[in-house]
Parts: structure tokens; C-alpha cells; sequence
């Protein structure tokens, strides 16, 4: 299993939003790199991990300062990238919400 797995469990939704997510990264960057650790997570397993934010979402994503940190992650200041990121989520009904500094969820419009 690579970092860019998708989780067992997710909605119909969750899936849409990893497609839509990889296909921005392959677009944005030539060489992806294992993260070594799974990126996507389901909300239920999030939930079995005791997380307490993104559990009402459709997927939960890891990007602890990875590639797709900048995606996310206001921290990583490249604003460019969160909006064609949420750009791309939008056109099938999604948008990402920074959870934390390290996570984040998708979520139904």
C-alpha cells in the first residue's frame, strides 16, 4: 500500500474527493513522493483514533508538512494552491477545511 491509498470504507463522496485530489497533485507535481504513512483516511477510522475534528467529513487528509501540505495548509502560506485545490474539490460538490496544522477534511457543499 502506497501513501496515496484509498481507504476500504469510504463514501461515494470520500472516493470523488481522493481522485480529484491526486489528479490536482499529478497535474502540480511531476514526482510524488511516498509520505510514508497513508494520506487518506476514512472519517470512521479517524473517529477509532480518537480524533475529535473532521469526523463529519467524507475523508480525512494527513499532510503534516508533505506534499500535499500547500494544498491545504494555511500555514504553508501558498493560497494559490488551497484555492485551485478547493477549485477542483467544488466541481464535484466538495471542499476541504483545515482541521489542524497537520489535517484536514473533505466535505459535501
Amino acid at each position: 500500500m502506497n501513501s496515496f491509498s484509498v481507504p476500504d470504507n469510504l463514501s461515494i463522496q470520500g472516493k470523488a474527493a481522493v481522485e480529484v485530489i491526486v489528479k490536482r497533485l499529478r497535474a502540480d507535481i511531476s514526482d510524488l513522493i511516498d509520505q510514508g504513512y497513508n494520506v487518506f483516511v476514512s472519517p470512521n477510522e479517524w473517529k477509532d483514533r480518537g480524533e475529535q475534528y473532521g469526523l463529519k467529513g467524507e475523508l480525512v487528509i494527513i499532510h503534516d508538512g508533505g506534499d500535499l501540505a500547500r494544498y491545504f495548509s494555511y500555514d504553508c502560506e501558498d493560497y494559490p494552491a488551497v484555492q485551485r485545490m478547493n477549485d477542483d474539490l467544488g466541481k464535484v460538490g466538495l471542499y476541504a477545511e483545515q482541521c489542524t496544522r497537520w489535517y484536514s477534511a473533505v466535505y459535501k457543499l
